[in-house]
C-alpha cells in the first residue's frame, strides 16, 4: 500500500512539472480553462475551448486555417468567403459558413453575429475597435488580434500564438516560424545581388497616392529581406507625385487592387524613371495580407524583381495557394506528443522500481 501512494505521489509531481500547459490546456471543463492577452493589451479568461468561432478579417480566416481549426468556424467576413488561398472559399461555400458582412467594422452585421452564437469572435485590432462596445453589451468573448493592423512579422508571430494557445497548437506556431525565418534568410541572400533595390509599394490611388511607409508591416518585410523602403514618413499615407519623385524608387510595385495600367499612367508615376511592376494577386495578397501567406512572400518577390533586374517581364503566377505543409506538421505534433507520453511512462516505471527495491529493505534496516 505505503509503495502504491508513494508512486501515485510521484506520478502527480512529475506530471505537474513536465506537462503543465496540456493540463491547462485541455482541462476543457476547468474553470479556468485559460488566460490570455490580446492585441489591445486586454486580459481574457476563457473558461472552455471555443467551439463556435467568427473570424472578421481575411488574415485571422487564413491563420484558423493554416492551423487546422477551420472546422468550428461558424461565421467569417465577406472578403473571406471569397479566399482562394488555402482552399478557403471551397471549405466555406461548401460547409455553408455564414459570411457577417464586409471588412471594416460599419460594415459588419451584428445581427448576423448575434444570430450564431458564438462562443468566441476574433476581430482586427485595427478595423473593429469601434464594435468593443457592442460586444460588450451582448456579453460576447471577443480576442483582438492585429491582423491588417500589424506593424511587423512579429505582429503576425503574436496573433497566430494565441489562437494556438487557445487550441494547444503551439507546435504548429514553432514550425511556421521557423520556415518564414529560414525563407526570409535564404531570399535576402538572393535580393543583395539584385540590381533594383530601392522600394516604393502603392497600395491605393485615390486623393493622391497611398504608399507604404515606415511602421508598416510591409516596411518591416522589405527591410528583413534586404530591401530599402523609399518612403520616409510613417504609415499608410497619401502623397503628391512630387514627393515621390523626390524619394527616387528603383521600382515601383503596384499591388493589384483595382489600379489599372490607365489610373497608374494618370497618376504620373510613369514619369518617376522608376520600373512600374504590377503585382499578381497572389503576392499582393502575401504582401499586403500579414498573416501565414508570408511563407510564400520571398520567392514570389523574388520572381518579380528578379525578372526585372534581367530584363524580363514576371510570370504571373495564378495558382492558389495550398496548406499541405500544414497537414504534415499536424502528424508531427502527435508524434511528439506520443513520445512524450511514451518518455513519461519510462520514468514511471524506473521510478517504481526504485522505490519497490528500497523502501522495503529501508523498513527491514
Amino acid at each position: 500500500m505505503y509503495r502504491l501512494v508513494s508512486i501515485t505521489l510521484v506520478t502527480i509531481i512529475i506530471l505537474s512539472l513536465i506537462t503543465p500547459g496540456y493540463i491547462t490546456t485541455f482541462a476543457n471543463n476547468a474553470p479556468n480553462y485559460i488566460l490570455i492577452k490580446d492585441a489591445l493589451g486586454r486580459t481574457i479568461n476563457i473558461t472552455e475551448k471555443p467551439l463556435k468561432v467568427v473570424s472578421l478579417a481575411p488574415s485571422i480566416t487564413e491563420e484558423i486555417f493554416y492551423l487546422g481549426l477551420q472546422k468550428y468556424l461558424v461565421g467569417v467576413d465577406n472578403t473571406s468567403y471569397s479566399d482562394p488561398h488555402f482552399g478557403i472559399a471551397d471549405y466555406l461555400k461548401e460547409n455553408k459558413i455564414t459570411p457577417v458582412g464586409g471588412y471594416w467594422w460599419s460594415t459588419i452585421s451584428v445581427e448576423k453575429i448575434l444570430s450564431l452564437k458564438p462562443d468566441i469572435v476574433f476581430a482586427d485590432k485595427g478595423a473593429h475597435i469601434k464594435l468593443l462596445d457592442f460586444f460588450k453589451k451582448y456579453n460576447i468573448t471577443v480576442v483582438y488580434l492585429n491582423a491588417g493592423a500589424s506593424k511587423s512579422l512579429q505582429d503576425i508571430y503574436e496573433d497566430l500564438n494565441t489562437l494556438a494557445t487557445i487550441y494547444g497548437k503551439e507546435e504548429l506556431v514553432e514550425n511556421f516560424i521557423k520556415k518564414v525565418e529560414k525563407n526570409i534568410a535564404t531570399y535576402r541572400i538572393k535580393f543583395d545581388k539584385l540590381k533594383y533595390k530601392k522600394i516604393l509599394v502603392v497600395v491605393g490611388i485615390y486623393n493622391g497616392i497611398w504608399v507604404a511607409g515606415k511602421s508598416t508591416y510591409i516596411d518591416d518585410i522589405l527591410g528583413r529581406l534586404g530591401l530599402e523602403n523609399v518612403v520616409d514618413i510613417v504609415g499608410w499615407k497619401s502623397v503628391n507625385i512630387e514627393k515621390i519623385m523626390d524619394w527616387s524608387p528603383q521600382v515601383i510595385l503596384i499591388t493589384s487592387m483595382g489600379i489599372t495600367k490607365d489610373i497608374v499612367e494618370k497618376s504620373g508615376l510613369n514619369s518617376t524613371g522608376a520600373k512600374i511592376v504590377f503585382l499578381d494577386q497572389n503576392t499582393t495578397d502575401a504582401l499586403c495580407r500579414p498573416g501565414p501567406l508570408i511563407i510564400y512572400l520571398p520567392s514570389l518577390l523574388y520572381k518579380h524583381l528578379s525578372s526585372i533586374s534581367m530584363g524580363e517581364a514576371p510570370s504571373e503566377t495564378n495558382t492558389s495557394i495550398t496548406t499541405t505543409s500544414t497537414k504534415q506538421e499536424n502528424i508531427g505534433g502527435i508524434t511528439n506528443n506520443i513520445g512524450l507520453i511514451i518518455l513519461v511512462v519510462i520514468v514511471f516505471f524506473i521510478i517504481g522500481l526504485i522505490i519497490g527495491y528500497y523502501i522495503p529493505r529501508a523498513k527491514k534496516g
